[in-house]
């Protein structure tokens, strides 16, 4: 995901949008891992911060609420993850992370449509992470 926010800003100007909880917890699981992963990480979001917007998660609860009800097997966090982009109107939501990729794709684009988000969709990233790792 990060050689995309550096590849397409050489392009076009793409700003990159993240939550300050997600934020939160990807740097506290660099720090379960390793010194090393959690320097690393600082480095990084230092080296993307121009291209880079952190959000609140305010203002979420109804759509959060819904999607809850919908998706009854999706965790909290990854519905607060949900939620806040379609608040935010983000038109992708790209992730490596299975339970948010295999949601049912109709369910996910009509609850976006209900909140404004004309053209939202989730964004399966690791076929592409794994191109760039080599």
């Amino acid at each position: 995901m990060y050689a995309e926010i550096f590849d397409n800003n050489k392009r076009y100007k793409i700003i990159s949008v993240t939550s300050h909880l997600s934020l939160g917890e990807a740097f506290g699981n660099c720090m379960k891992k390793s010194e090393e992963a959690t320097d690393a990480f600082l480095d990084l979001i230092k080296s993307i911060q121009p291209n880079l917007e952190i959000i609140g998660n305010d203002e979420i609860d109804k759509i959060f609420s819904e999607i809850r009800m919908i998706f009854t097997r999706l965790s909290i966090t990854d519905s607060i993850h949900l939620a806040t982009a379609i608040r935010n109107k983000c038109e992708n939501l790209r992730t490596v992370d299975k339970d948010l990729y295999e949601l049912e794709n109709k369910k996910v684009f009509n609850v976006a449509q209900k909140y404004g988000c004309k053209d939202f969709k989730i964004t399966n990233m690791e076929e592409k992470i794994k191109k760039w790792q080599k």
